[in-house]
């Protein structure tokens, strides 16, 4: 809600009363005209929309280098600042966050894991002449 002490109003070039409320998302100027002719210009914008991340998706796990971009605002990864369009090269378990200028937050958990799972129990290309015991210490 949008309220003024005094004057008359418009809001984009349109009448505006105090009190109203402003919803809908883009850009305003609200210009307030008192009786003696002073004037106050407020611009503003509403922006509910998040942050757009592309190259990663939050929950997913990678075994490859992972370039990410994204639309708008200002990034962290893992705490640290981050540019849109680099690269995470290193394994890891990582935390982006996105945050634009209205305060709109997007955040993607991700994993970068490169090391393949390790077996146990058997060698490739061996034969066996007796039950081996099979283990491996992720994945399925």
């Amino acid at each position: 809600m949008i309220t003024f002490n005094t004057g008359i109003a418009t809001l984009n070039g349109d009448s505006f009363a105090s009190g109203s409320e402003v919803s809908a998302e883009g850009d305003y100027t609200l210009i307030v005209t008192d009786a003696m002719g002073n004037v106050t210009t407020i611009a503003f914008t509403i922006d509910k929309t998040v942050p757009i991340i592309s190259g990663v998706t939050d929950g997913s796990i990678y075994n490859t280098n992972q370039s990410i971009t994204f639309n708008e605002g200002t990034a962290t990864l893992n705490g640290d600042p981050f540019a849109s369009g680099a690269t995470i090269f290193a394994e890891g378990d990582y935390t982006l966050v996105v945050t634009d200028e209205a305060g709109n937050v997007t955040t993607a958990n991700f994993t970068i894991d490169r090391t393949a799972p390790t077996v146990t129990g058997v060698v490739y290309g061996v034969s066996y002449n007796t039950d081996r015991t099979i283990t491996f210490n992720e994945g399925t």
